[in-house]
């Protein structure tokens, strides 16, 4: 459960945080936990949050939490409902956050940012996210809106385009092509440009020779 909490919490996925969190509220109440093992539990989710979204990248506008508030409670009941209120502000401060994002996102400056630098190796969507300081679930959905494409996708057509033309107009080898276009390994990159083209680098540069 932590390690899909931490996924979520670090690409601020706010449908699958809240359902992480009700599933395991549910087991729980289901299993009736020992107080001290619910005080633990809640106190290691709001330790990713912390880590992910108070002090994180993004940089939520609150507090980070006092875990030394679920230590002066002795009911569980009481435990779980200061939690959930904890939980629900912190989501209410994330989802604020998500709506100043949305104003600030370009698509025509994403797409210059990704063109500039989309061919290097150590290139992610994770990199796209971080330069324009919002999440990779937002951006993905941003990016299929305003491009009719996946992010993905729009990445991947850039570095055949440019994989066709080195091809065309160079005899350098499919490894060293595949290195300049971003890919680290050659056979990824074949797959990908049959995916495109419906021919392998090879066939595409022995159909040019012709």
């Amino acid at each position: 459960m932590l390690n899909h909490l931490k996924v979520y919490a670090k690409n601020r996925q706010i449908v699958h945080l809240k359902l992480v969190v009700k599933e395991m509220i549910d087991n729980i109440k289901e299993t009736k936990m020992p107080l001290e093992i619910v005080r633990d539990t809640y106190c290691e989710v709001m330790i990713v949050l912390n880590k992910y979204l108070v002090n994180g990248t993004y940089n939520v506008k609150c507090d980070p939490v006092d875990l030394m508030i679920f230590y002066d409670i002795k009911e569980k009941e009481t435990l779980t409902e200061i939690f959930l209120e904890v939980f629900k502000e912190i989501i209410r401060q994330i989802e604020q956050t998500n709506k100043k994002t949305s104003i600030k996102l370009d698509i025509e400056k994403i797409k210059q940012f990704i063109e500039m630098t989309y061919d290097r190796t150590e290139f992610s969507v994770q990199l796209v996210a971080d330069e324009f300081n919002t999440s990779i679930s937002y951006l993905s959905q941003y990016c299929k809106e305003h491009m009719q494409m996946t992010i993905l996708d729009y990445i991947t057509l850039l570095r055949i385009e440019k994989a066709k033309k080195l091809i065309e107009n160079s005899g350098e080898s499919i490894q060293y092509i595949s290195e300049q276009v971003g890919y680290i390994n050659v056979s990824s990159f074949i797959r990908r440009f049959k995916q495109v083209t419906g021919k392998t680098p090879g066939e595409f540069r022995k159909e040019l020779k012709r």
